[in-house]
């Protein structure tokens, strides 16, 4: 337990015990800002690059599964205030404020102005 603390603490990282970690997972920045969901699955010798999150989806509450020599960079997009990603999207660019991105690669489906989607 003190261990953990330590690792949020001084890494701003999350491993929760939970999560199912292969062999020789590799963190190539360390593991500063990398949250994992307790449900997450990650096979051998994946990459994971700092300031990434494996989340979980609300409604089905199902996790990400990172399979075997799998490589997740990060990326220097904003998801803007209010806005939503969809299930499986791919975001290469910002998602303005009060908007939601869907598909591969995603685009803009609406846009929320004063508590309606448009």
């Amino acid at each position: 337990m003190v261990d953990l603390l330590i690792i949020r603490l001084f890494l701003n990282c999350e491993f929760p015990g939970q999560c199912q970690i292969g062999k020789d997972l590799r963190l190539p920045h360390g593991a500063k800002g990398v949250l994992i969901n307790p449900y997450c699955k990650i096979g051998d010798r994946a990459t994971i690059m700092h300031q990434v999150s494996l989340g979980q989806n609300k409604e089905s509450k199902k996790a990400p599964e990172v399979c075997d020599y799998a490589y997740i960079g990060n990326g220097g997009i904003r998801i803007g205030t209010n806005s939503k990603v969809g299930a499986n999207a791919v975001v290469l660019t910002s998602v303005p404020d009060n908007c939601t991105a869907v598909g591969v690669p995603s685009v803009i489906k609406g846009k929320k102005m004063d508590g309606v989607i448009n």
